[in-house]
């Protein structure tokens, strides 16, 4: 499979990637809002993992555009919101 790993924090995305990786998936990365847009608007992907807080937008904005322009993508939501370290 192909998927955009999307998330601000570098470790967590990082592992995220790597374990992707390692189980045979192909994955590119979006630390931001904007790059994050930019490639679903590019390329295809058969699943987004998005944060919903980033730097310069919000992980559902992308996701709500994303299903406005009818992109056929599986959607995985991860967010620390409210978390404990």
């Amino acid at each position: 499979m192909k998927i955009l790993v999307i998330e601000d924090n570098i470790e967590l995305l990082n592992d995220i990637k790597n374990f992707l990786e390692r189980e045979g998936n192909v994955c590119e990365i979006a630390t931001d809002y904007r790059t994050a847009y930019m490639k679903v608007g590019i390329f295809p992907y058969d699943i987004l993992v998005v944060d919903l807080t980033l730097p310069d937008g919000n992980g559902l904005d992308i996701i709500r555009e994303i299903k406005k322009e009818n992109i056929d993508v599986g959607i995985i939501i991860v967010s620390a919101k409210n978390a404990l370290e």
